[in-house]
């Protein structure tokens, strides 16, 4: 890729980004603030009244003596009554379960009589969030039910869905003034008895279903199951500790489909018990971020700091508690995680991003050639840029979606959504770092053909040019370039054991077998092998040597260090 072309490249990373998430932001946008059909009512626009208890009798008309419901989301806790219990912040328990009615008139006009006569439609009612236990009832006809009682009165499970839609019978719709009611039954001081978050509207189901349908969130929600096996597979093949990146963003991949399946209206189906998907749902969450935090420390530091490893502690200490308390805790928790989740994400984006990755001197270039073949490539410098960019995206995302959970209640879900853009972003790591390993891999072939070449010229000032060289049990293939171990004939040993030598360990090794018992200096190994003075780099040699001596030590032999002489080659 051309530098120019290279260096524009993550802008234009970003700037796609940043689309896709305005997309998603004025679709959902769309879908809340406008209904264009005959059918179409917004619920919140209205008057709404709330009873205590429940009289079906009381609804086919509009009451007379009812509170008048002026809060918005219509959540039980902020109905106008004095006598609501109010909870104690942070408190493991829960309050007994009350029953209230709430009424909302619903006018239809003719033009939206005549659209219901002219064609088969299904109206629908669409309602964001709903619980704990409810009943639904249209001109005093019950149209859906989920009360889950005993004997007491007494909530069995919960109910407490998000994205709920269904379609209801066109014959239940009059002229004039039409009467919703729903009949809650919950917790009154729990954030989720009542409608929380918004909208809630009446429509044309068909119309309601294909807005909800929501294909590409499903489509994340497979990327995330995708991405969670490949990257799991990928760190299974080696299983090397500087490898472990792979296995955190295999872990947040899980945690994040983990969480789209739970926050999707698909859930309610697959475990009706809300008790269970809200935990999988703040649980999962709640771990992704610590486990985004540990992929990229582990990725660009190479190590985990103690700050994140201890807010990972405190997330699972935390979490751990939610699993065994009612679910208004879980409520006010989430105003304290909301803190902490601010200052850890800030602490990942101004330090581990911002400061370390571009402000840093110490940290090793990723341009560094490597000696052997089997360690793993050089990451070539800037390949983390697209993360960067993702985790800068996360955390704007973030930053909105904590605003919105505290005081608007709109609930974009862009934060999932921005995830994304490090899913795309390390699947371009990934493809950066394979492309770094096939480079350096036609370098060492060169390199090695390039050493033999000279290998061969240098043995041609003999008669003959010998096609193997053996020291004891080491044996020399100088042809393929390859060196083994063979076996003293026990069945139990093994034969033609190969050291898996790169190219200038094996030339280097050859040159002191050839020259045993003699002493070789380092300048000598270094013109002839490296074809360049030694000067100051002692070091590649020191470490070439010390990997050499462990892998001959089965036969025999060592390589000795001679005190400002060089090197020997030597039985041990």
């Amino acid at each position: 890729m051309s530098t120019p072309l290279k260096n524009l490249s993550p802008v234009i990373y970003a700037a796609a980004m940043v689309l896709m998430i305005f997309y998603v932001w004025n679709e959902q946008n769309i879908i809340r603030r406008s209904g264009s059909g005959p059918l179409y009512h917004n619920l919140m626009d209205g008057p709404v009244w709330i009873r205590r208890g429940f009289e079906p009798a009381e609804l086919n008309t509009i009451p007379t003596n009812w509170a008048l419901f002026e809060s918005r989301p219509l959540r039980i806790k902020d109905a106008p009554f004095s006598d609501i219990p109010k909870r104690r912040f942070l408190s493991p328990f829960g309050n007994a379960a009350q029953e209230f009615t709430i009424i909302f008139p619903v006018e239809m006009d003719s033009e939206a009589m005549a659209f219901l006569a002219s064609r088969p439609v299904l109206p629908g009612l669409y309602f964001a969030a709903i619980g704990e236990n409810w009943e639904v009832y249209f001109n005093g006809t019950l149209v859906r039910s989920h009360m889950h009682l005993d004997d007491k009165g007494q909530i069995i499970e919960r109910r407490r869905w998000r994205y709920v839609y269904f379609p209801m019978d066109s014959s239940l719709i009059v002229p004039g003034t039409n009467i919703l009611a729903i009949r809650i039954i919950g917790d009154p001081a729990h954030l989720y008895t009542g409608l929380a978050h918004k909208p809630h509207y009446l429509d044309d189901y068909h119309f309601i279903e294909s807005r909800h349908r929501n294909i590409l969130y499903l489509i994340l929600c497979a990327f995330f199951g995708l991405t969670c096996i490949v990257y799991l597979m990928i760190f299974l093949t080696n299983r090397k500790k500087s490898e472990l990146f792979n296995l955190y963003f295999s872990i947040f991949s899980m945690m994040l489909f983990i969480f789209t399946i739970a926050n999707h209206s698909i859930i309610n189906a697959l475990i009706p018990n809300s008790d269970i998907t809200f935990r999988l749902r703040n649980c999962s969450l709640s771990l992704s971020i610590p486990m985004f935090g540990m992929f990229f420390e582990s990725m660009v530091r190479g190590r985990l700091t103690r700050v994140t490893k201890g807010y990972f502690v405190f997330t699972v200490i935390t979490q751990s508690t939610t699993l065994f308390f009612a679910p208004p805790y879980n409520d006010d928790f989430g105003i304290i995680w909301y803190g902490f989740l601010f200052i850890y994400f800030s602490y990942l984006v101004f330090y581990d991003i911002i400061y370390f990755y571009f402000r840093d001197k110490k940290r090793p270039p990723f341009d560094t050639p490597i000696v052997n073949i089997c360690e793993p490539a050089p990451k070539p410098r800037g390949a983390e840029v697209p993360l960067c960019i993702g985790a800068m995206i996360i955390y704007i995302c973030g930053i909105y979606e904590i605003l919105d959970a505290l005081f608007f209640n709109n609930s974009y879900m862009l934060f999932i959504y921005s995830t994304c853009a490090v899913q795309i972003g390390m699947t371009i790591t990934l493809y950066n770092r394979f492309r770094g390993m096939y480079r350096q891999l036609e370098t060492t072939v060169i390199e090695r053909n390039q050493l033999l070449a000279q290998i061969k010229t240098s043995l041609s000032l003999t008669a003959v040019v010998p096609k193997s060289l053996a020291k004891g049990s080491l044996s020399f293939d100088i042809i393929a370039g390859r060196a083994f171990i063979n076996s003293n004939g026990d069945s139990n040993g093994l034969t033609n054991l190969d050291l898996l030598l790169t190219p200038k360990e094996f030339a280097v090794l050859l040159l002191l077998a050839q020259n045993e018992g003699e002493t070789v200096s380092a300048e000598t190994i270094y013109e002839n092998i490296w074809k360049q003075p030694l000067r100051d780099d002692k070091n590649t040699l020191k470490k070439t040597v010390s990997t050499m001596r462990k892998k001959i030590e089965p036969s025999g032999y060592t390589i000795a260090v001679v005190r400002e002489q060089g090197y020997v080659f030597e039985r041990i």
